[in-house]
């Protein structure tokens, strides 16, 4: 299992490796697992705060080689003002994970879509959605990410 943490200024993306991002809301990070090159793209939409704009947290693993998504579960942790929000496993689909976010002053996330064996996915029937106190005031949020899995098979530390 590689880890990875990621920072975000409304999205502010940063690697173990210490690159950093402009913070405007999308960022891709190149990273060298075993012998293949990905990419880690999050984007949070709208780019820019806005209290009524419907939110979604969108996550891209590729392979920068062949440029083709690449299926993994993620487990991902976010942070606002120092207080983690949520930490769960999600997996993408075709490379892609999708979530909708209803931003609420509710004191608890509450995740809602498939989750098997531990692991959240969305379906057709089903679409990731986190509601609670996410995206509901700017400021910086940081993605703390490890890659679990990369095209079904387990990362080891």
């Amino acid at each position: 299992m590689k880890k990875f943490w990621f920072l975000f200024v409304l999205v502010l993306l940063v690697p173990v490796s210490s690159v950093y991002g402009h913070g405007l809301g999308l960022e891709t990070i190149p990273i060298n697992i075993n012998d293949r090159k990905i990419s880690i793209t999050t984007q949070i939409i709208p780019t820019e705060f806005s209290e009524s704009a419907q939110k979604q947290i969108v996550m891209t693993v590729t392979d920068s080689l062949t440029t083709q998504n690449v299926d993994s579960v993620l487990l991902i942790a976010l942070y606002h003002k120092g207080e983690q929000v949520f930490q769960e496993s999600f997996a993408t689909t075709n490379g892609i994970l999708r979530m909708d976010v209803n931003p609420t002053d509710q004191p608890q996330i509450e995740i809602t879509g498939s989750k098997e064996n531990g692991v959240w996915r969305a379906t057709e029937s089903e679409p990731l959605k986190i509601t609670g106190p996410i995206l509901n005031s700017g400021g910086l949020y940081r993605f703390d990410v490890q890659i679990q899995s990369l095209d079904s098979e387990p990362l080891q530390n």
